[in-house]
């Protein structure tokens, strides 16, 4: 892959990754309060398809189901006041926090979708200082975690603001958090690899979720699902034994658009399990329209920019697909998305998020699966 190709994928990487589901171990769950979002699930299970039920994997004869995803709530921003940003987590008690466009700066909003406080002590590197945040995980009913760019992590509750800040022994910042049980599990830059790590109260150790040179972590945890990871360049989902990290079983996923035209590359950029024991992958797709693309390799070492004109042209023929799987390996759903902007994005706790065309405001979402 050429440079331009890897700057384009960064690119939309960046827009793609976000924090995957928080959920609890095994009988416990410990993100978003299990009843709201198996009360919002129930309201609509008689409408889902039956892949509860379906047959063995790998059956040619199982359909897949289609997805819909509903509006839950809007969180209302505004020209004059605070606009929600990424990322986005919903908490226990039916609030949300949320980035926001202003440095070192976080929103609390209301069950409703009415902006209730901004937390934050600004922008900085000092302690509960930072630019701009990359992913939350939710540790008990007031407080949370905050990651960004830099290898402070800080504490914050709902009620008291900013707690503390303690480090992570990498050279850049996490990439990707999941919450599972009392513990946190993070995927953090560390040179040209993500490193994983386990974050438990204020005390981090290394575990076994650890990827080669160049590789993009992607996290995802929930009940009855267990921990999960992915890299963006292959279509390989991996269960990892816990505590340990150790991998324990790989889903390979054969996807025809996975490999794309000649010269197109196509990449994961989203991980998250649901309560509903779903693991959820959202990838980038080279348009099946789109002409093969021969722009030569450069020699190793030479970084050749892109160009507005190569970018406009990966914009263009860039879809975006969301894929549901069972732990078990059997896909239940896919859909494709013809833009970035349009493509619902997980987070944690099983529902998703959208900012809307204005950039002022972000609707949360919930996917449901129906049948064809």
């Amino acid at each position: 892959m050429g440079a331009a190709n890897d700057e384009m994928r960064s690119r939309i990487v960046v827009s793609l990754i976000v924090a995957a589901s928080g959920c609890g171990p095994e009988g416990e769950v410990s993100s978003r309060s299990s009843s709201e979002l198996n009360s919002a699930h129930e309201l609509n299970s008689a409408q889902e398809c039956e892949w509860l039920v379906a047959p063995d994997p790998g059956d040619p004869s199982v359909a897949l189901c289609d997805v819909e995803f509903r509006e839950v709530v809007r969180l209302e921003g505004s020209m004059e006041g605070v606009a929600p940003d990424h990322p986005v987590q919903a908490l226990w008690d039916g609030r949300y926090v949320t980035g926001t466009y202003s440095p070192g700066r976080l929103a609390l909003w209301g069950p409703d979708g009415g902006l209730l406080e901004v937390l934050g002590t600004g922008p900085g590197e000092g302690p509960g200082e930072f630019s701009y945040a990359n992913e939350f995980a939710q540790t008990s009913d007031d407080e949370f975690l905050v990651f960004t760019g830099h290898q402070l992590v800080h504490r914050y509750s709902t009620t008291e603001g900013f707690l503390r800040s303690f480090r992570l022994p990498t050279f850049g910042g996490v990439t990707g958090a999941a919450a599972y049980g009392d513990v946190v599990v993070v995927a953090a830059a560390d040179g040209w690899r993500d490193l994983g790590f386990q974050i438990v109260g204020d005390r981090v150790q290394p575990q076994g979720v650890i990827e080669p040179t160049g590789g993009v972590l992607l996290l995802a945890a929930g009940e009855g699902v267990g921990v999960w990871s992915a890299t963006a360049e292959r279509y390989v989902l991996r269960r990892h034994m816990w505590p340990g990290g150790t991998v324990v079983d790989s889903l390979v996923v054969n996807r025809d658009w996975f490999r794309g035209p000649e010269g197109w590359a196509a990449f994961l950029g989203g991980l998250q399990a649901d309560v509903r024991g779903l693991i959820w992958v959202v990838g980038s797709s080279p348009d099946p329209d789109a002409p093969p693309r021969r722009r030569p390799r450069p020699p190793a070492g030479v970084e050749v920019p892109i160009t507005e004109a190569e970018l406009a042209e990966g914009i263009r023929y860039t879809d975006l697909v969301i894929d549901a799987f069972t732990p078990d390996g059997r896909q239940v759903a896919s859909r494709r998305f013809d833009t970035v902007e349009e493509t619902p994005r997980p987070m944690p706790g099983g529902l998703w998020f959208r900012p809307t065309e204005d950039g002022l405001s972000v609707v949360v979402l919930e996917a449901l699966l129906l049948a064809r």
